[in-house]
């Protein structure tokens, strides 16, 4: 008898069951959830099924968007007299960890610009220039979208003016 193990589960044939019905229910269900963790993001990417629930895997969403890639160009009439990064324009000597989260320097639209470049409009003549402009690329969702801007300086002083005349009627009222 050197081996055999006796007990109350042993003689009525319960040990063979190996927990009944609500463990196996609970393995079953925990199977199933694994499964749909596990599979549910891939039903996007293969089969081009987008849903709510079916959620697609997502990592660093958003990180580049609305950052400039190119140069800032400080003119004096049809000559380039200085080519400035984007964080030579912003006098930044790297752009911040959490970028996407609190870079507030970010270009989401055309007007977005005029306040990137507003520290060069304060500078340029420093370079001898009359005009800033930028060419290259911003970082959208969608990928690198062209960007090319003119005179950039002139709507950063027309915002400027529109945002000081706003605070002027909010003082009258």
């Amino acid at each position: 008898m050197r081996g055999e193990t006796t007990s109350a589960d042993d003689i009525d044939g319960t040990a063979s069951r190996l927990g009944g019905l609500p463990v196996l229910a609970r393995r079953f269900g925990f199977g199933l959830i694994a499964l749909f963790i596990l599979l549910a993001p891939a039903a996007g990417q293969v089969f081009g099924v987008h849903h709510l629930l079916l959620r697609e895997w997502v990592m660093y969403s958003g990180v580049g968007v609305g950052i400039p890639q190119g140069e800032f160009l400080i003119w004096r009439d049809d000559t380039v007299v200085a080519r400035l990064s984007p964080l030579d324009a912003l006098d930044l000597p790297a752009y911040p960890r959490v970028i996407h989260y609190t870079f507030e320097h970010r270009i989401l639209s055309n007007e977005d610009f005029a306040g990137f470049a507003t520290r060069l409009c304060a500078e340029r003549d420093t370079y001898g220039g009359d005009r800033v402009s930028f060419e290259g690329v911003i970082g959208t969702r969608e990928g690198w979208q062209a960007a090319s801007q003119d005179n950039l300086c002139e709507r950063s002083l027309r915002r400027a003016a529109a945002s000081r005349s706003g605070e002027e009627m909010r003082g009258v009222e």
